[in-house]
């Protein structure tokens, strides 16, 4: 193996190495070994699981990945009619990546396993209990979110004022604003009333700083020099990223 002078393996000795399990399984697959080694160096570099490079990179499909683990571990793959629990939860199903199915006489759960969980699945290839379904994250997330509409219209609307009700103007006006506002425009009417010039030219100092600070960047682009060598090719619509936006409406 080749070392340098830190006595830690060249990048070089390291692409060498062993495949992450997660995705090492491809290889036998029909999925090629530079492909996969180029996987593994994204996640090394962004420090993300080997099978989430390999998806997001546009190597391989959410689909395809899914379909070979289901084949790889002995468990069927399904993405559609994929009947929810009436007990599974939201967010939780969506950020385990774990899924109870309704299913007549027995519990079936949907799995879309990622990082230790997808190595320790692997690991366990031909011990997968029968009541395992592998899916797909994208497959899993719709289907909670259908299933669980009134929950995630719930959290969409009322999560951020639970969590942090400063930042959320669901409940109007604090009093602490109110104070605030009528404090500040009271000495502004009285300063006024005292001291008119000089309120004035505070006033003209202050809105014109305002003005400067908006309008600096815009004056100083011009002269941002372009770092660009050529212009970027514009991708194309199934290499972009698919993104789900929840957004509270009023009735």
């Amino acid at each position: 193996m080749a070392f340098d002078v830190a006595g830690e393996s060249s990048p070089e000795a390291r692409d060498q190495s062993e495949l992450p399990p997660e995705i090492a399984f491809l290889r036998d697959r029909g999925v090629a070994e530079e492909t996969l080694r180029r996987a593994a160096r994204v996640a090394r570099r962004c420090r993300v699981g080997a099978e989430e490079a390999l998806i997001r990179e546009g190597l391989l499909s959410e689909d395809a990945f899914y379909r070979a683990l289901a084949a790889e571990i002995g468990a069927p793959f399904r993405v559609d009619g994929l009947a929810v629990h009436p007990e599974a939860r939201f967010p939780e199903a969506a950020l385990t990546g774990v899924l109870p199915l309704s299913h007549p006489g027995r519990l079936v759960v949907a799995a879309a396993p990622r990082g230790p969980t997808l190595r320790k699945l692997i690991g366990a290839r031909g011990q997968v209990a029968r009541h395992l379904v592998v899916t797909t994250p994208t497959a899993l997330r719709a289907a909670l979110i259908l299933a669980r509409g009134e929950a995630v219209a719930e959290l969409a609307a009322n999560g951020l004022p639970r969590l942090a009700p400063r930042l959320s103007y669901r409940d109007g006006v604090t009093l602490g604003q109110l104070v605030a506002v009528a404090l500040v425009s009271f000495a502004a009417g009285a300063s006024a009333v005292a001291w008119p010039e000089t309120t004035r030219d505070l006033a003209a100092v202050g809105l014109c700083a305002a003005f400067l600070a908006g309008a600096t960047p815009r004056l100083a682009a011009p002269f941002e020099p372009n770092r660009l060598s050529a212009p970027v090719p514009r991708l194309p619509e199934s290499l972009l990223p698919v993104y789900t936006v929840i957004v509270p409406l009023h009735r």
